[in-house]
């Protein structure tokens, strides 16, 4: 008798415990597939520029005058201006720039590009004016 109470008490249990899955209750194999609802992807970068920024030309060419400073890494040469932070780079123009000096810079942003700096956006400088002090 032992023998058959055991077993039931096993069916019993193996029924109880199929309940609790991870209780996910999605239907049978028969049931349809639950419908889920797609999100609307949401545009990206498509309003304009804070007002105190300057339209961006098609060919990415930015112009920037402001104060240098030094970022947090060594060699890295930062310049404020246009409501922006800029990391400028460009060889002994700008390595040979001081924390204060006054510059007006062209040159070309380029968001993407990836420096050890981890400061400002990367701006390839094109021509490099030190303006007198005030």
């Amino acid at each position: 008798m032992s023998r058959i109470l055991a077993l039931a008490l096993v069916a019993g249990l193996a029924l109880a415990l199929g309940g609790c899955g991870g209780g996910d209750d999605t239907g049978s194999a028969d049931d349809p597939a639950p419908t889920t609802a797609t999100p609307t992807p949401s545009p990206t970068n498509t309003g304009p520029l804070p007002p105190d920024l300057p339209d961006k030309p098609e060919d990415g060419t930015v112009t920037v005058s402001g104060r240098v400073s030094l970022g947090v890494e060594p060699g890295c040469t930062l310049l404020e201006g246009n409501g922006r932070l800029y990391l400028l780079l460009g060889g002994a123009d700008v390595a040979g720039l001081k924390e204060g000096d006054g510059v007006r810079v062209t040159g070309t942003a380029d968001p993407e590009l990836m420096t050890t700096c981890q400061q400002g956006t990367p701006l390839q400088v094109a021509t490099l004016e030190v303006l007198p002090p005030r």
